[in-house]
């Protein structure tokens, strides 16, 4: 395993550093969580690419046009007007889309609780579930610095 991390390291050009240092240390933490496979290494590899758009984000842009809102969310903008006072306004996204759900129950949790992280997790309850599993507490300090930190245990746990 470690000259597939070695090497999938070497062959994503633009790794954050956190990330790099993460995926570097990495063995056990993939083994503790059973991505021991060739079909689980890719699963995981693929869907924490996508993600984090080849390792370069650790946090969630909420930054769309009026237009891919739209697109994105269908159901909670209908229409280009629905969508403009959201447009390239990242907080207030945040807050419409994801407030009211996925645990998020204060006006700016839908912010507070956006994605971060190698799976963009998503969401009070998320947090809390990431929290329980790893006895971090992610929901009371729910900054990208902290999971961050531990984004391989975050994304091979959950």
């Amino acid at each position: 395993m470690r000259l597939l991390l070695d090497d999938f390291i070497a062959r994503t050009p633009h790794i954050q550093p956190t990330y790099e240092q993460a995926l570097a240390n990495a063995e056990e933490v993939l083994l503790r969580f059973e991505v021991n496979t060739t079909t689980r290494w890719r699963h995981f590899f693929s869907q924490t690419l996508h993600e984090t758009q080849g390792y370069t984000k650790s946090i969630e842009n909420l930054s769309y046009s009026a237009e891919r809102l739209v697109v994105v969310w269908p159901n909670r903008f209908p229409t280009i007007e629905a969508a403009l006072p959201y447009a390239r306004n990242p907080r207030a996204l945040a807050n419409k889309v994801y407030g009211g759900r996925l645990g998020n129950t204060n006006a700016e949790d839908g912010w507070v609780f956006r994605g971060r992280g190698l799976l963009q997790i998503t969401g009070r309850s998320n947090y809390q579930r990431a929290s329980d599993l790893l006895g971090m507490n992610f929901v009371q300090r729910p900054d990208d610095t902290l999971l961050a930190s531990t984004v391989l245990h975050v994304a091979a746990a959950i």
